[in-house]
């Protein structure tokens, strides 16, 4: 029997409404927390250089008056603070009370060595837990981000560290001296030809600052007059004197010259205060910041010349603990 084939028809689509998309929540940028202008990137990076020949990396503290770092080395022979007032910088604009986030100082460093020296504003913001760094000039705006990092050993509330050993020992500084940075950058080299330490002198009656270096290979002395060129000021309540590691000095000393000028503060035997304003070109004498860098002597033994381990800063706050110590030797 034969069948008729019918041809089916294709089904029509179901008259359904149309499906509503659904609008994807897309993540806005986050909102800055802190951000400052600085009008020269090379300056900052040259202060954040000597602060990592101590340390790898640190805490940056934002405040609403400033911006502060702080680094000590393993050894605790040397430390070094770092404040740049609100007023240093061109803006400076903070939502927060306070917020820390830690860096590697190197990579810190590359991002403001990328800067055009006489072009670029560097822009420092905080974004939750981003360092956002930007570089602005008329052409082109960089931005660099640093994730923040917890840094083993170093505890963020040590900030003020530094400070604190400078209230302990302000009594115990009987002689100011601030020289140029040239200067000071020729006495340390000089000294370096021929050892790695350096003994520092400041003599009351002859008005006098005298740096020595020794060593089987020979030895090197420089006299200032402190009432002579090179010397920009002096405030000298008694004689001082101090073996210090050169290879410390030679750290900041780059930057001593860009600054122009460093302020050495010694007692007898006690660390040394070296001071630094940091002011960019054109900046007010009132605005500027500071970099502070503390040395640990190292107290001379006999038998022992040539060796150049400092002491620990810790140890050696204190003068009559420091002759105490030689003594019982």
């Amino acid at each position: 029997m034969k069948r008729n084939m019918v041809e089916a028809k294709p089904t029509e689509p179901a008259n359904d409404p149309a499906p509503v998309a659904v609008p994807q929540k897309v993540p806005g940028p986050v909102a800055s927390e802190f951000s400052a202008t600085f009008s020269d990137p090379k300056l900052f990076a040259q202060v954040l250089k000597v602060l990592g020949t101590l340390i790898e990396e640190t805490y940056i503290h934002f405040t609403p008056t400033g911006i502060k770092l702080f680094g000590i080395e393993a050894a605790h022979v040397a430390m070094a603070s770092i404040w740049m007032p609100a007023s240093l910088f061109s803006s400076y604009i903070t939502a927060v009370e306070a917020k820390d986030l830690g860096v590697n100082v190197q990579d810190f460093v590359k991002i403001l060595n990328r800067a055009k020296a006489t072009v670029d504003d560097l822009i420092i913001e905080t974004q939750g837990n981003v360092l956002v760094v930007k570089l602005k000039s008329d052409k082109s705006k960089r931005t660099f981000k640093l994730k923040s990092k917890e840094i083993q050993g170093l505890d963020s509330k040590e900030v003020d560290l530094l400070d604190n050993f400078k209230e302990t020992l302000k009594d115990k500084f009987t002689a100011s001296v601030t020289l140029d940075g040239e200067i000071f950058n020729e006495i340390r080299t000089d000294a370096g030809v021929v050892a790695d330490l350096m003994r520092v002198e400041v003599s009351k009656i002859n008005k006098s600052l005298t740096c020595m270096a020794s060593s089987e290979n020979g030895d090197v002395e420089v006299n200032l007059d402190l009432q002579g060129m090179g010397v920009l000021d002096c405030v000298v309540n008694g004689d001082a004197q101090g073996i210090y590691a050169l290879n410390r000095i030679e750290n900041m000393a780059p930057y001593a010259v860009m600054a122009s000028r460093v302020t050495l503060r010694l007692g007898n035997n006690i660390p040394m205060h070296l001071q630094m304003p940091i002011k960019p070109a054109g900046a007010a004498d009132a605005a500027m910041g500071t970099f502070d860098y503390l040395i640990a002597p190292r107290v001379e033994e006999k038998g022992d010349e040539g060796d150049d381990t400092g002491e620990d800063l810790e140890g050696s706050d204190a003068n009559d603990a420091s002759e105490a110590e030689a003594d019982d030797e």
